[in-house]
């Protein structure tokens, strides 16, 4: 079983979710389990215990760019990411 948890957009956000991350790890102790996070907070769940993956994404990036073809590269390359997983 795969579990995929998506909390993009704060730090506020990630930190209130992890004790799901907790809860799902316990109630299925064999599921592989991805975060998909900011790639600005993503450094945060890098190493967690309870995590298989951090799946950065590069949302804020990709709207900010000046260069339109370099942020649809940046969100393919999530996308590829994310269908890995």
């Amino acid at each position: 079983m795969r579990v995929l948890i998506v909390r993009t957009s704060a730090l506020g956000d990630i930190v209130h979710a992890l004790p799901s991350l907790a809860a799902i790890r316990r109630h299925l102790p064999a599921a592989r389990i991805a975060w998909v996070a900011d790639e600005a907070f993503a450094p945060l769940l890098e190493g967690h215990d309870d995590l298989e993956r951090v799946i950065a994404a590069p949302l804020r990036r990709a709207r900010r760019t000046g260069e339109r073809s370099r942020g649809v590269r940046d969100l393919l390359r999530f996308l590829g990411r994310l269908r890995a997983f």
